[in-house]
């Protein structure tokens, strides 16, 4: 039988010693966010999939489980978590592409056509002469570097794309693992990408 996340969650919640912490975050009771949820578990629907309805859970608690959830969800779950275009930032603020966009979508760095999928355009991640160089300090390829800022559409904070220390999310954990694997940029964002 497959968890769906909810359940993940709720027991993720309960396990956590700072439950009462949460309750004073969400403004409610374990028994009010348990129904929420069983809810949702009842209709078979996952916080990860693009047709679940959150609109049943009050804007604190989806917060809440959302930034939960987020600590550990896959690349392509965590884009339906945040509900947002998650974008690419240097530390000039100049923008590198959007790592949850369809790969479609001009912005998208899964677009290999497009100025941030594209392994010849220097706005790039997977050009490995321009911002993806290894040598480069904001390339998410650096291992010693910054890494590129992750932010959603309302300038929300989510961490750095980076395969390097300090690159914790689901984003960079991904990355990294591909990376160790190829060092062929379009072969990784390919396999990034699927």
């Amino acid at each position: 039988m497959r968890l769906s996340t909810c359940t993940l969650v709720l027991v993720g919640i309960l396990s956590f010693n700072t439950l009462s912490n949460f309750n004073n975050v969400s403004g409610q009771t374990l028994e009010e966010l348990t129904s929420q949820l069983n809810s949702m578990i009842a209709c078979q629907i996952s916080l990860t999939e693009p047709a679940c309805n959150l609109d049943i859970l009050d804007s604190e608690t989806r917060r809440v489980l959302v930034e939960l959830q987020a600590s550990s969800a896959s690349p392509g779950q965590l884009s339906t978590l945040v509900g947002d275009r998650l974008l690419l930032f240097s530390s000039k603020n100049n923008f590198h592409g959007c790592l949850n966009c369809s790969g479609v979508d001009s912005d998208s760095v899964c677009n290999r056509y497009g100025t941030y999928g594209s392994r010849y355009s220097a706005e790039s991640i997977w050009n490995k002469y321009g911002i993806g160089s290894m040598y480069n300090s904001e390339s998410p390829f650096n291992r010693y570097g910054a890494g590129l800022k992750i932010v959603d559409e309302s300038g929300k904070f989510y961490g750095y794309l980076k395969v390097g220390i300090g690159g914790a999310t689901p984003y960079s954990s991904e990355l990294k693992n591909l990376y160790e694997n190829s060092s062929d940029l379009s072969e990784v964002r390919d396999l990034f990408c699927q």
